[in-house]
């Protein structure tokens, strides 16, 4: 209880007492209600008597709570006269707190106009509940809790809820809590974004009153099981005629055209299409590969994006076989025995045959050796074994006239670029011929004015005069390279380059590659190196080729070159390096000298 007292009124000794007290709230009008006296009390030892008709109030900020009439008063000297007492009420503020500015009068005719005032804080009536939430933030599907804090059991809450502009109702007459599962539709509202917020409304009801209404934020997010789906995923032979014919991809052979369709999920959109095949990563739903290099089981990565940035990956298993171009084993020519005008053709090689269905055909070609057309195939053999070897005989080549003699080795792949080897064949061997510009020896005569078949032996001195003015003699022997000599067994070439074997068993393959485009950048000491470089020999050595060179040749300045110790027999790996870094556009030729058997 508040006590306030007035000011005296010097002339008559007397002060207007004012008692103030709170006496009960009505939570759900938001009001308390007041208690008050008023009273006149005597300032000195006199009495106070009058009468007739005395006015008094009671106001709150101006505002008149309580009032009346006294038709007389008496005071004892020293004592107090209750003028009025009651109770009223007032309202608090919207927050529940209410700050109160009382005065009151009183006027009469012994004592005149005296007044008191005075303020006081009421005790603040609970208002809407202040909600709280089990957790800050929740995946879209997932469960929070709310606690409304209510400050009365006599409170009640609705509640319900905005996402992005989408209410979403929670229930009525909830007490201290409630349970609100976050619709995973309301995803379809944030397609491009992983997270978001909504607004939580509580209003707060005292029996059937409204009181007010608090809201609280919730921040959202999509789960990360959240992810597009990929519908369809699916890969092809790109090159026309190797799947029909061969029912596989081929090494080196095929291209794989991969196709990709996703879907988003929950309104987002498919925003990017990633295919990987054998480490290389193309974009787009629909991409055809570079020629496959490997063998064997190959997975093919299929990834899409969508517009929140999630992300699905799915794969395919194809099966590539292994394949080779066809290689020439071996090939060799003689006249048959006693039948000379027949020649006896050795020929071999082998191929890759991909499961039996790659036909592999091996041609024999004649030719006199003066002419230069090879004619119509003196024999065609196809197989599908992946080997082929055999000896034949082919008739009607005259004794008295030499013959080149050429194979030619293709499989399905490459009758445009076949493997061939070329060797030639002499006249029947006979002790001596003559013809009127020539003998010869050895052999039936030819050509000029000695033809000699096989080896020569002197006993004395021997000078030849060759063109040019040369002169050797025994004592100063002409090289192979100035009389034309060659030893060879089988020469060839194949995509990988050229290949000589004589018939020591020493080998020459040799060839040039394009490199293109080449960055030689990765620091290595004060050096910089490229990446490595492979060559495939055209004919596999029996060894470790003896010795190989390689020359590169650029237009943008001069680059070392730097190989690994040769310990294959069918590759050799390079790295080329540059006392700077940069980009070249590069060739280099390269010769390996070794055995073929």
């Amino acid at each position: 209880m508040a006590t306030f007292n007035g000011s005296s009124k010097a002339s008559f000794y007397a002060y207007l007492r004012m008692e103030i007290w709170e006496n009960w709230k009505d939570t759900a009008n938001n009001y308390t209600n007041i208690g008050y006296k008023l009273s006149l009390v005597s300032s000195n030892g006199w009495p106070y008597a009058s009468g007739g008709s005395y006015p008094w109030s009671i106001k709150d900020n101006d505002v008149v709570k309580a009032s009346g009439t006294i038709s007389s008063y008496n005071v004892s000297a020293g004592g107090t006269f209750q003028i009025a007492t009651g109770n009223f009420n007032v309202t608090h503020n919207a927050d529940g707190a209410k700050w109160c500015d009382f005065y009151a009068e009183f006027t009469s005719s012994a004592h005149g106009y005296i007044d008191v005032y005075g303020g006081m804080h009421l005790v603040t009536i609970p208002r809407a509940s202040i909600p709280t939430l089990s957790a800050s933030t929740v995946d879209y599907g997932g469960s929070v809790t709310i606690y409304t804090n209510r400050a009365s059991t006599d409170f009640t809450h609705n509640m319900w809820a905005s996402f992005s502009g989408e209410t979403v109702i929670i229930g009525n007459s909830y007490t201290t809590s409630a349970s609100f599962t976050v619709p995973l539709s309301l995803m379809n509202k944030i397609p491009n974004a992983t997270s978001s917020w909504g607004t939580i409304y509580v209003d707060t009801y005292s029996g059937g009153t409204f009181i007010g209404t608090k809201t609280i934020v919730l921040n959202t997010t999509v789960p990360a099981s959240i992810v597009p789906t990929i519908t369809s995923k699916t890969q092809a032979e790109a090159v026309t005629g190797i799947f029909a014919n061969i029912g596989g991809y081929v090494q080196g052979i095929s291209k794989v055209t991969a196709t990709l369709a996703g879907a988003g999920t929950y309104s987002s959109k498919i925003t990017g299409y990633e295919i990987t095949i054998e480490g290389k990563t193309y974009t787009g739903a629909s991409v055809t590969s570079d020629l496959l290099s490997g063998s064997g089981s190959s997975t093919i990565t299929y990834k899409v994006t969508d517009s929140r940035g999630r992300t699905t990956t799915g794969t395919n298993d194809i099966t590539i076989l292994a394949y080779t171009q066809p290689t020439l084993t071996s090939f060799s020519v003689v006249r048959k025995d006693k039948a000379t005008t027949t020649l006896q053709v050795e020929r071999s090689g082998t191929f890759s045959h991909l499961t039996a269905k790659n036909q592999a055909t091996m041609v024999i070609y004649t030719k006199l050796k003066t002419a230069t057309d090879w004619g119509t195939a003196k024999s065609s053999v196809n197989s599908t074994t992946g080997s082929y070897s055999e000896v034949i005989e082919l008739t009607g080549h005259a004794d008295t006239s030499s013959y080149d003699i050429k194979v030619v080795f293709y499989d399905e792949f490459t009758s445009g670029n076949p493997s061939s080897a070329t060797l030639s064949v002499g006249t029947e061997i006979v002790p001596m011929s003559w013809s009127r510009t020539g003998i010869g020896a050895g052999k039936v005569w030819e050509q000029g004015a000695l033809d000699v078949g096989g080896d020569g032996f002197v006993s004395g001195n021997l000078t030849v005069a060759g063109t040019g003015g040369n002169v050797y003699t025994t004592s100063k022997k002409p090289t192979p390279a100035e009389i034309g000599a060659e030893v060879v067994a089988v020469t060839g070439q194949n995509a990988n380059g050229y290949y000589i074997k004589f018939a020591d068993g020493t080998m020459i393959c040799y060839g040039r590659k394009a490199l293109g485009t080449m960055a030689i950048s990765t620091a290595w000491g004060s050096w910089f190196i490229s990446t490595a470089k492979s060559v495939t020999y055209p004919v596999a050595f029996v060894g470790s080729p003896a010795s190989l060179s390689v020359n590169m040749d650029n237009t943008t300045g001069d680059i070392a070159v730097w190989l690994n110790a040769l310990t294959t027999t069918t590759t050799f790996d390079g790295y080329f390096a540059r006392g700077q870094s940069g980009t070249f556009n590069c060739s280099m030729a390269w010769m390996a000298v070794g055995r073929w058997k």
